[in-house]
Order: structure tokens, then C-alpha cells, then sequence
């Protein structure tokens, strides 16, 4: 989290920038839709899976040997493993295995809600805002639960480029395929 301060409204003013140079704050009630617009996006089996996803790592695996159309292959869960070990930047086999290992381990020990929670507070959405809350403040003054769908769809096309999809930018007006 950021440090921050909050005002007479008791929304939080970020101070300063998290260790990765990101503001982000505590995720605060997050609308079922974003949820369930989140999950068709990023990982429609979340319910089904032990934090791992056997036919969608065949299916990246096929990608990498370029005998398929690329696709992503990580769950929710690899994806929040993969940015609580701040393995974001560095994607090999071996940390991929080992976000595997992880995943499955957090799955054995918190429930799916506590899992898209953390998920929800540690995303990135691009200029520098970590969160669902952060990012809904910074690119539409709002908190989560007053965002209109259209917002809901531009923070979820961020998600696979956050870089040049964040919402505002040209590439981050497009919705979900």
C-alpha cells in the first residue's frame, strides 16, 4: 500500500508511491458486476480450478512453441502469485512452475472471495495505480462502487497491457473482445 492521508470526506489522498514506484490502497467494496466482468476476462474457471489450470497451460505451451495463437494460460491465482513475488517483468519456465507450486498452496489455504480480494488490491492498471480502488479514483474520480459498466470495462482492458491500455488512452477506449 501507499502511504496516504485521508480527507474531511475520508477519501484517501495518496502520499507517496508503494516499493514498485505504484499507488494503490485498500481495495474497498467492489461492484458483483466488476467481478464477474473480471473473471470472464481474466480467468472464466476461477470457481472450477485448484489455482491452476491444466488445459489452459497446455494451451500456453503450444503458444510458446508457436502451434497455436497465443493466449493467456495463468489464473487468477498464478497472476496474484505472480505479483506478490514481483515475478511481473521476468517470465520463464521456472517461475512459472514455481507460481504453480504457489498458486496451488494459496488455494489450499484461502477462499476464492479472500483470493479475488487480494487480486483486486494488487492489479495493475497502468500509470502507476495499483487496485481497483486506486485506479478507479485516479481515471474516473470515483470509488469502485459508483463505476458505471463502460469504466468497469475500461480498468478490465487495462489489465492485458496496462501500459497502453489504461483507460484515456487510445488503445484503452476499446471494451472486452
Amino acid at each position: 500500500q501507499t502511504t496516504s492521508w485521508q480527507d474531511r470526506n475520508g477519501i484517501s489522498l495518496p502520499l507517496t508511491p508503494n516499493e514498485k514506484g505504484n499507488f494503490a490502497s485498500s481495495p474497498e467494496e467492489v461492484p458483483l458486476l466488476f467481478e464477474t466482468l473480471l473473471l470472464r476476462k481474466e480467468d472464466q474457471y476461477f470457481y472450477y480450478h485448484p489455482g491452476v489450470n491444466p488445459l489452459s497451460m497446455i494451451r500456453g505451451l503450444l503458444s510458446e512453441l508457436h502451434l497455436t495463437k497465443s493466449g493467456g494460460s495463468s489464473t487468477l491465482t498464478q497472476q496474484l502469485v505472480k505479483i506478490l513475488l514481483g515475478n511481473e517483468a521476468d517470465r520463464t519456465i521456472p517461475n512459472k512452475l514455481k507460481e504453480s507450486l504457489y498458486a496451488f498452496a494459496l488455494e489450499m489455504h484461502a477462499s476464492k472471495r479472500d483470493i479475488l480480494t487480494m487480486y483486486e488490491g494488487v492489479a495493475y492498471f497502468g500509470k502507476n495505480r495499483q487496485g481497483i480502488t486506486e485506479a478507479s479514483l485516479y481515471f474516473f474520480d470515483k470509488k469502485p462502487a459508483e463505476l458505471g459498466e463502460y469504466e468497469m470495462l475500461q480498468l478490465i482492458t487495462a489489465l492485458g497491457s496496462p501500459s497502453a491500455r489504461f483507460p484515456g488512452s487510445a488503445r484503452g477506449n476499446a471494451l472486452l473482445p
